[in-house]
């Protein structure tokens, strides 16, 4: 994975070198499941961010809270083969996992038994994406698949280029999904606009940059996208045509999220600066130095007029939306704050990971909750749906969380 530690720079180094301990030391073996329960409303969590505006935000959330999130127990694991799990997205009581072995799997959201697989030809380092009754995802090799989301049948694929890694976005019978095309002297971003039912393009813009690192963020017929030339772009979805663009001062590697006129972007500006930017103009709002560390990290969880967004080294951080305004912060005892995946959120309760630690904290005060030490480290975003928590590690191995009834065992099979 040399190219993907290129890609990722200095904290991939440290990615990578979890991924080959891990690789080291684990051999694919059966999985277990325990029987939970899942009696919620049945929701999905079916993109990168939960929607195109990656507000990270889950509202039909009922059966997890504050008073219960404590009772919270592993329900199942899956160890897939690879040296890590990329992604993962839930949708129609089927879990989608994508792996670093170029394997997408599709398990059983309440036990984790393998429904079906299907595997690339490259390695899949990014979510999945379901709309209606098909799954998205992109390759290392800069393949786009869509495959039938029941049965993992294919149903088209359609080769961009380059190197794709990062998920896509799916709005309106269109998806939107960047890649890195070599131009044998250096890599340009390009964004292509694909149609979902057939992945003919549609058009496609060249980005200015070396490697696009952000996925699409999509609200009201305008697209919004970063890249590490530090310039966030803002496009009109049905033609690519450029809107607006803004200087953020530092690369910009996190996915944007778009709420209530406004939208945030993570940049290193001097550390990780987090900037509110108008969605119409793209002029500053505000800005918020959040990280004194120069590095990556994921998108923000827009939630009852608050931003919530993790950091390399200073904590997990709770701004006012309107004004940056610090409301709570909150760092694990160990003083270990990094932060790295995105986070989520659902019924005053955000969940989000810290090194290989995943946690759930009061999105009113940011009192700790409970907490979950996995066997690796956790760069991918949490996922919560249905009265269960997701989240993957670079161990390989892909965890699932619930509150416990019943004590029976099942076994999911690689």
């Amino acid at each position: 994975m040399s190219l993907f530690s290129r890609l990722k720079a200095t904290m991939a180094l440290i990615f990578l070198i979890s991924l080959a301990t891990s690789a080291t030391l684990m051999s694919p073996h059966l999985g277990t499941t325990h029987a939970a329960s899942t009696s919620g409303t049945l929701e999905n969590w079916s993109q990168v961010g939960a929607n195109p505006q990656h507000t990270c935000v889950n509202p039909a959330e009922r059966v997890l809270s504050p008073s219960t999130v404590s009772r919270l127990t592993l329900a199942w694991s899956y160890t897939t083969r690879s040296e890590g799990v990329s992604g993962a997205v839930v949708a129609n009581g089927l879990v989608y996992v994508a792996d670093l072995d170029g394997t997408l799997s599709a398990l059983d959201a309440r036990t984790g038994s393998l429904t079906w697989h299907y595997t690339a030809t490259s390695a899949l380092e990014s979510s999945p994406i379901v709309v209606g009754d098909l799954v998205y995802v992109g390759s290392f090799d800069g393949t786009v698949y869509a495959l039938n989301a029941t049965t993992g049948a294919l149903r088209w694929r359609s080769t961009l280029g380059g190197h794709i890694y990062n998920a896509p976005t799916l709005v309106h019978g269109v998806l939107y999904i960047s890649a890195a095309i070599d131009t044998r002297r250096l890599y340009a971003h390009t964004l292509s606009a694909l149609d979902a039912a057939t992945g003919k393009l549609r058009w496609s813009y060249t980005l200015p940059g070396y490697f696009l690192f952000t996925t699409p963020a999509v609200d009201r017929g305008v697209i919004y996208v970063g890249s590490d030339a530090g310039r966030v772009m803002a496009l009109d979805a049905a033609t690519g045509k450029l809107i607006w663009t803004f200087a953020a001062g530092g690369p910009v590697y996190a996915a944007h999220s778009v709420a209530n006129g406004l939208v945030y972007v993570s940049t290193s500006a001097g550390g990780r600066t987090l900037s509110a930017l108008d969605a119409r103009t793209g002029k500053l709002a505000w800005s918020s130095l959040i990280d004194g560390e120069s590095g990556f990290g994921g998108m923000a969880a827009i939630y009852r007029g608050e931003v919530l967004i993790g950091s390399n080294d200073r904590g997990l951080y709770a701004l006012n939306a309107r004004t940056g305004t610090l409301t709570w912060s909150y760092l694990p005892p160990d003083g270990n704050g990094g932060f790295f995946g995105s986070p989520a959120v659902a019924n005053g309760v955000i969940y989000v990971s810290s090194y290989g630690v995943v946690m759930a904290l009061d999105t009113r005060t940011g009192k700790l909750l409970w907490s979950y030490t996995t066997g690796g480290v956790i760069y991918v975003p949490t996922v919560v749906d249905n009265g269960m928590v997701y989240v993957g590690s670079s161990n390989g191995t892909f965890y699932a969380f619930a509150l416990l009834q019943g004590s029976w065992e099942k076994q999911a099979r690689t």
